[in-house]
C-alpha cells in the first residue's frame, strides 16, 4: 500500500472500516466508563451536607479532550503532578507547582489545557500567588527567592533575595507579604520596587508571635493569616502585625492541629486549615470555632494523602458542577493538594442540599442559611 495515493474509488478506506470495526466497543465502552459515582459528603449523615467531593487531577489526562472519543486521555511526559504542594486560582486557571520536577502546571478547563513553566527558573518551587495583572509569583526556597513570572510564564524578576528560607507569598494591593521560615517572620515588600518595607510576626506575647511558619493567606479586608509549625497555632494579624487573634494547640483532636501548612480564607471569613498531620482540612469561624472537618487520610474518594495547600474559588462552578449530585447546589469551589495518594488535587464543592417544593414547608435551611455551628456541635 502506498500510504500517499489516493484510494481506488468504490474501495473502503482503512479509517471508516476501522471505526466501523471499532464502533460497537466504543458503545459498549461509553456506558462502562461511567458507573453510578458514590456520593461523598461531609458531615456524612444525618448531618445536613455543606461538602461533596466531586473529582480529582493529577494529569493532562484529566484536563485535555482525548483525539478520539474511544480512546482513553492520555499524558505528555512532564504532564503528570508528581509531589505538587502550592495551587493558586484565577479565572478558568489553576497553577500548580510540583517540587520535585521544579516545574509550574497551568491548567486551564475552558481551553482544557495544560501548560508548563520553563524549568531551569526554578529550583525548588513551593507555593504561588498571583496578583491582578496576572503576574505570577513563586516562593522557590532552592533559590532563596521569590520569582515572578509574567502570565505567559516568562520569568520577569527575582525578588526577596534577602530571605533565607521563602516558603509562601500572598500579595495585597501595592504590597507583597513573604513567609521567611527562617527568621520566623512575614516581611513585606513594595509591589513595583520589590524593596523590603517592614518585617511582622516577631511583636506580642510568647504564644502569638511566629514560629516556623510556613503558609499564609490574606482576606478580603487585609488581615493576614499564618500557619506555624512551632507551636501548631494560627496567627491572625493586620498588615502591621499587630495580633487580632491566634487560636490552635498541638494534639489530635478536632480544632488542634499536628503540622498546619495551607491556609485560605473565603469571601465569608471562613478559615480553612490544612493539617498535614492529620490529613484533614479544619474549617474555623473568626471567633475561631471550629465548625466542621473534612478528608481525613484513606484511599477511597474524598480522603487526602500528604494534605499541603488550598485554594478557594467561585470561578469555574459551571465546569465543576457537573460532577455534582443533582440534589446538591455547589456555591464554591475547594482545591487541596495532595503529596502523595492517586489523587493529587481534590477537588470539592461548598454548598447545600436544594430544597424541594415539597420539603419546603417542612426541611429546616441549609447551607448558607443554616449556621455550621449545628454541624460542629453535631445537632
Amino acid at each position: 500500500m502506498h500510504p500517499h495515493r489516493p484510494n481506488a474509488v468504490g474501495k473502503p478506506t482503512f479509517k471508516p472500516f476501522l471505526l466501523l470495526l471499532l464502533l460497537p466497543f466504543w458503545l459498549t465502552g461509553c456506558a462502562l466508563n461511567k458507573p453510578a459515582k458514590e456520593t461523598v459528603y461531609f458531615p456524612p449523615a444525618p448531618n445536613p451536607p455543606h461538602l461533596q467531593y466531586l473529582t480529582s487531577i493529577s494529569s493532562a489526562a484529566d484536563v485535555k479532550p482525548a483525539l478520539l472519543p474511544f480512546l482513553p486521555n492520555t499524558a505528555e511526559p512532564g504532564e503528570t503532578l508528581s509531589k505538587p504542594y502550592g495551587i493558586a486560582v484565577r479565572g478558568s486557571k489553576i497553577y500548580v507547582s510540583d517540587t520535585p520536577f521544579a516545574q509550574l502546571s497551568a491548567i486551564d478547563f475552558e481551553q482544557k489545557t495544560y501548560a508548563l513553566f520553563r524549568q531551569d527558573a526554578m529550583q525548588t518551587p513551593i507555593n504561588i500567588a498571583l496578583d491582578q495583572e496576572g503576574n505570577i509569583y513563586v516562593a522557590d526556597t532552592g533559590k532563596k527567592a521569590v520569582l515572578q513570572f509574567t502570565p505567559e510564564g516568562d520569568l520577569q524578576r527575582t525578588l526577596a533575595r534577602e530571605i533565607t528560607k521563602p516558603t509562601d507569598v500572598a500579595i495585597y494591593g501595592d504590597e507583597i507579604f513573604v513567609v521567611d521560615y527562617s527568621s520566623s517572620e512575614v516581611k513585606v515588600l513594595d509591589r513595583k520596587s520589590g524593596n523590603l518595607i517592614r518585617s511582622i510576626g516577631r511583636e506580642g506575647k510568647p504564644d502569638e508571635t511566629l514560629s516556623l511558619p510556613t503558609n499564609l493567606a490574606l482576606d478580603k479586608n487585609g488581615f493576614v493569616y499564618v500557619t506555624n509549625l512551632g507551636h501548631n497555632r494560627i496567627i491572625k494579624m493586620d498588615r502591621t502585625g499587630k495580633v487580632m487573634k491566634a487560636f490552635g494547640e498541638t494534639g489530635d483532636r478536632p480544632g488542634q492541629f499536628a503540622r498546619p501548612k495551607g491556609i485560605a480564607v473565603d469571601d465569608d471569613g471562613l478559615i480553612y486549615v490544612v493539617d498535614a498531620g492529620h490529613q484533614v482540612v479544619q474549617i474555623f469561624n473568626q471567633d475561631a470555632q471550629l465548625l466542621m472537618f473534612f478528608g481525613e487520610r484513606g484511599s477511597k474518594a474524598g480522603t487526602l494523602n500528604l494534605p499541603a495547600d488550598i485554594a478557594i474559588s467561585r470561578d469555574n462552578l459551571e465546569y465543576f458542577r457537573r460532577f455534582a449530585d443533582p440534589a446538591f447546589e455547589v456555591e464554591q469551589l475547594i482545591f487541596v493538594t495532595n503529596q502523595a495518594g492517586p489523587r493529587k488535587i481534590s477537588v470539592y464543592g461548598f454548598g447545600h442540599q436544594k430544597v424541594s417544593a415539597q420539603q419546603n414547608n417542612t426541611t429546616p435551611p441549609l447551607g448558607n442559611n443554616a449556621p455550621l455551628q449545628a454541624v460542629a456541635a453535631g445537632k
